[in-house]
């Protein structure tokens, strides 16, 4: 019998979850699987990525090599709103990473404002599902 298919996540939010779970628990080391399971299923080789990357970033500790063990550090909770998923990232109103593309010399958010700021009118174009709503917000997160 298969399990259900986990929902996909978006850019960075595997991440902020382990943070979470590992500051909800600041007590005990999980390896990877334990952490996987924890989380509902996840992937063991996903989930252990990212408890390497919060090691590497400083938000978590190491605390055994065989098998690795992660614990919660001072800097774990914050982990989730602190490290974007790639440099250049922009944090959207929902919370989610956006992760812009080069455009122009720039990046669509960049040439974006630049448009808006010179009120010259902009009509984003596309199939459902690409990116467009998700470029206005990480641009103009004041917006309704």
């Amino acid at each position: 019998m298969t399990s259900p298919r986990l929902p996909r996540l978006r850019p960075g939010q595997l991440r902020d979850q382990v943070a979470q779970l590992l500051a909800a628990d600041p007590a005990r080391a999980f390896t990877a699987a334990e952490a996987a399971a924890a989380l509902g299923g996840r992937d063991t080789h996903a989930v252990g990525n990212a408890l390497a990357r919060l090691a590497r970033t400083g938000h978590a500790r190491q605390v055994a090599a065989r098998p690795p063990r992660f614990q919660h550090h001072t800097a774990t909770t914050a982990a989730a709103a602190a490290v974007p998923p790639r440099p250049g990232a922009v944090r959207r109103p929902n919370g989610a990473w956006y992760l812009p593309r080069q455009l122009a010399g720039g990046t669509d958010i960049a040439v974006l404002r630049r448009l808006r700021t010179d009120t010259v009118p902009a009509l984003l174009y596309g199939p459902p599902g690409t990116g467009k709503t998700a470029m206005v917000e990480a641009a103009f997160g004041n917006l309704l």
